[in-house]
């Protein structure tokens, strides 16, 4: 049998034939996703689908179906149109894949083969209110990785309808699980819009019942103080939506839809230049409206945690301790859960500073710690692991009082004086000349902090919506210089969470360069 080719070369013509005819059959067959496959709810590649991982992410905000302010965060990914999504030992975790189609918030790691978007339910129900001036209702969850017991950022799901004339609504784009739905009202206050749900109704989605808001009482009242408008919380004693609402420039403030039961009422200042806030009380409401009638702010230099009722005759006490060691009248007073020395809880009196005799842009500003006794903290904090102990000191458990006298640098400016601690190697001019530009609005507004949008260029001047103007003055809470010779400020835990603002001279002057970050 012959078996040489025919004709010269023809064993590298098969070859160089048959690897043709590879490539070709390679091309024609369909490819498969890599990693994970995200699918549809029938099945299909869910392409076009967007997906981030919340281990990656602090702050995740979702309306109508789509992903909206990603804080501190990669942007969202983009599923290709074979399904593939990759998902690496850093990235394995809680994601959670949106798409007009469906959505999934889920736990994937690396070998997850495939996973399948649910469908959106929809919220369906009826108001009673006769008229809102949004005229919507809306769906809300708030994650925070705390209340989930995981690590990774938190995610804020809402979605919104509007309200027939009829008053049926059709809420769309809502996710599985618990939530609340409510009245979507809002208000303008310093610059700003709140929003807040009036007749709140816990939801379970899938909502086995049409949802019917309306009906309750009206609980009103009017906030004596200088500090009005304010905004006003109902907290229900037992598990429940809180109730929202404001007050108007004379304190006066109505809340709507208040079902029978014990609640905890709250008040705080709407203007971020106010510090004050109207000591926690309980209020139990009937079947009937409510009117409380003036609620005098006769403590008005006590916050007191946001947790806590103020017992009565615990500020009597502490007023009475914390005058036998002041130096100087106190300035302020905080009852509440306090990380320094080493305890828990206790009160920190906070005393006006003293001026330096020699050199005026020195002062010594005393703070007092003071021990809080344990049948205090019982009413404080009913579940505390450290019912009966008191506040724990470093040194003499004896000490009723811990003392701190703290030097700070005064900033005299137009409208205000400032004392704030400043760290070593920053210049005070500098600091002062920072404050006034702040005081004044005159800071330089970076082009990197703008975002093109669909109807031109937003510039945005704050951070976080946090506006960086005159309103954080009275909370700046220290003052450094970074390596790199910008300048620090950052405001009290307590204000907006706890914030820092970083800032750059310039020859033009200062421009702010970022903020955000977590203090604490």
């Amino acid at each position: 049998m012959n078996c040489h080719p025919p004709f010269p070369g023809g064993h590298l013509v098969v070859r160089r034939w048959f690897l043709w005819v590879l490539a070709v059959s390679a091309l024609c067959v369909p490819a498969h996703a890599s990693g994970t496959r995200v699918l549809f709810p029938d099945g299909s590649s869910a392409g076009g689908a967007r997906a981030i991982p919340l281990v990656k992410t602090h702050f995740a905000r979702i309306v109508d179906g789509a992903f909206e302010g990603l804080f501190d965060s990669e942007k969202p990914v983009t599923i290709p149109a074979d399904g593939g999504l990759e998902v690496t030992q850093e990235t394995a975790g809680r994601w959670v894949i949106l798409h007009e189609r469906g959505w999934a918030d889920v736990v994937l790691a690396a070998e997850t083969p495939e996973v399948r978007l649910q469908e959106w339910n929809s919220i369906a129900g009826k108001t009673s209110v006769p008229h809102t001036a949004s005229g919507k209702v809306r769906f809300l969850r708030t994650e925070r990785p705390r209340e989930r017991n995981e690590t990774g950022g938190g995610i804020f799901w809402t979605s919104q309808a509007s309200v027939g004339e009829d008053g049926n609504f059709v809420i769309s784009k809502v996710p599985s699980g618990s939530g609340t739905v409510g009245v979507l009202s809002e208000v303008k206050t310093d610059r700003r819009v709140s929003r807040w749900l009036d007749y709140p109704q816990a939801i379970h989605v899938p909502a086995e019942s049409p949802v019917l808001l309306g009906g309750g009482n009206v609980v009103s009242g009017k906030i004596r103080a200088a500090w009005v408008p304010a905004s006003v919380t109902l907290t229900p004693a037992s598990p429940g939506p809180p109730y929202h609402g404001h007050s108007d420039e004379t304190g006066r403030f109505a809340i709507p839809g208040i079902l029978p039961g014990e609640y905890f009422l709250r008040a705080r200042p709407e203007s971020r230049k106010a510090s004050r806030s109207l000591p926690a009380r309980k209020i139990r409401v009937e079947d009937a409206p409510l009117d409380l009638g003036e609620l005098p702010d006769n403590a008005s230099d006590i916050e007191v945690d946001s947790r806590a009722e103020l017992p009565e005759g615990l500020e009597g006490q502490v007023r009475e301790i914390a005058g036998k060691h002041a130096a100087s009248p106190i300035e302020q007073i905080w009852i509440g859960e306090l990380g320094h020395p080493s305890g828990q809880f206790g009160a920190r009196v906070t005393c006006e500073p003293v001026p330096d005799a020699t050199d005026p842009t020195w002062a010594t500003r005393q703070i007092l710690l003071v021990k809080i006794p344990g049948e205090f903290i019982r009413k404080l904090y009913p579940e505390s692991d450290l019912l009966g102990f008191g506040f724990r000191f470093q040194g003499d458990p004896s000490d009723e009082v811990h003392r701190i006298d703290s030097r700070v640098r005064v900033f005299p400016l137009k409208t205000m004086t400032l004392y704030v601690p400043l760290d070593e190697g920053t210049d005070y001019e500098d600091v002062l000349a920072l404050l006034g530009a702040i005081e004044s609005g005159k800071l330089i507004k970076p082009p990197s902090m703008e975002k093109k949008t669909a109807g031109g260029t937003t510039v945005f001047t704050s951070v976080l919506g946090l506006s960086c103007g005159p309103d954080i003055l009275p909370l700046i809470h220290q003052i450094q210089k970074q390596s790199d010779g910008k300048i620090q400020i950052s405001t009290h835990e307590r204000a907006f969470g706890g914030k820092i603002f970083t800032f750059e001279k310039t020859d033009e002057g200062f421009i702010l360069r970022g903020g955000g970050q977590w203090v604490a």
